[in-house]
């Protein structure tokens, strides 16, 4: 993960839907996207008229890739969408930040789906056009700041077992568990 904005990747994301609706929108995320001087991968809603051609196949294969080399998934969740929320998915299990944007204004009811995901990746934000601005600036800081950084961690037999099985009975990963342990271990002595 990147220390600072500066060639952060982001994969952008919206239902189809949406954009033919919103599409001043859509490219207003994309220019405060390009503003905070991140790299857009596959820039699809920019260069839609040339995907027409592209087979299902293709499009799957590219958004994937684009996707796994992504810091940061942003996607607008105002419209439902199978394809976006598998995009989220597939973000949210690599371990990879998903920003779920949404205007109040025309998801008249939040996505079940959204709000029941229990994800530390998967973050659901509110936005009206006037505070996107913001929104994404303190959003990308969010996610350089709180970014991972991958160690080894070496145990005894049964703290790993303990470790197991407590994260078995909260359904959180390991490493998860670990990280809220040391947060409140680091906010209590702090």
């Amino acid at each position: 993960m990147k220390k600072t904005n500066e060639g952060l990747m982001i994969f952008f994301t919206c239902a189809s839907t949406f954009l033919k609706r919103h599409k001043k929108t859509a490219l207003q995320i994309l220019s405060l996207l390009d503003n905070q001087n991140c790299i857009v991968l596959h820039d699809w809603v920019r260069a839609r008229r040339k995907q027409r051609f592209l087979n299902s196949s293709s499009i799957y294969n590219t958004a994937t890739s684009a996707i796994k080399h992504s810091d940061l998934l942003v996607a607008e969740v105002s419209f439902p969408s199978t394809s976006v929320g598998e995009q989220i998915a597939y973000a949210s299990s690599l371990g990879i930040q998903v920003m779920c944007l949404y205007d109040k204004k025309i998801m008249k009811t939040k996505s079940r789906y959204l709000v029941g995901t229990k994800s530390e990746f998967v973050n659901l934000i509110e936005y009206n056009r006037d505070n996107l601005d913001q929104l994404i600036r303190t959003t990308i800081y969010s996610t350089i700041k709180n970014s991972f950084v991958k160690f080894n961690f070496i145990s005894t037999v049964r703290l790993n077992t303990l470790l197991s099985q407590e994260s078995k009975k909260l359904r959180l990963s390991k490493s998860h568990l670990l990280r809220s342990i040391l947060q409140e271990w680091f906010e209590r002595n702090s």
